[in-house]
């Protein structure tokens, strides 16, 4: 046999019906299944705790910091906005 029947019939193959059950058993038994297991679930807090364990998310973190403190130590009172919007009588 040639084609599509050729090859279903080496591949034994029910070309109606797909594999047949004795076969499927047959194919697991030999090869396994394709089924993997779920690696057990990280809680949030611990995956959020070892993201922070970054050295570059720590150097932003210092930078934005001590920019911060040049923001406020260094501004000038008029661009200041505490008391900017108050009108004194």
């Amino acid at each position: 046999m040639i084609g599509v029947e050729g090859l279903a019939d080496k591949l034994r193959l029910n070309l109606d019906t797909g594999l047949t059950s004795n076969d499927l058993d047959i194919r697991e038994q030999h090869f396994g299944t394709n089924k993997k297991e779920m690696p057990p679930r990280t809680p949030f807090c611990i995956f959020f705790m070892g993201a922070l364990d970054d050295f570059m998310l720590k150097m932003l973190l210092v930078c934005a910091c001590i920019n911060v403190g040049f923001e406020v130590g260094f501004a000038k009172p008029e661009d200041r906005s505490h008391g900017k919007y108050i009108q004194h009588h």
